[in-house]
């Protein structure tokens, strides 16, 4: 199960890296859905997910995500 979850992340991570501004934008949407649902923000602190939002200017706390999860 755990591996499952690495793997799920490196693609994660592999398919934001490739994205255009505009699909990230959906994306991004799309994630804030799936975590506010399944309340799943261990996603968010992997390493290399982190990273590549951060290439796209996009620094996620533990807060933000806290705060996207009530709203749910």
């Amino acid at each position: 199960m755990e591996e499952e979850k690495i793997r799920a992340m490196k693609t994660e991570e592999e398919v934001i890296r490739s994205m255009t501004d505009k699909q990230y934008i959906i994306h991004q949407r799309w994630l804030r859905r799936l975590w506010d649902k399944n309340g799943m923000l261990e996603f968010a602190f992997a390493k290399g997910l982190k990273e590549a939002l951060l290439e796209k200017g996009i620094s996620i706390t533990e807060a933000e995500l806290e705060k996207n999860r009530k709203r749910g």
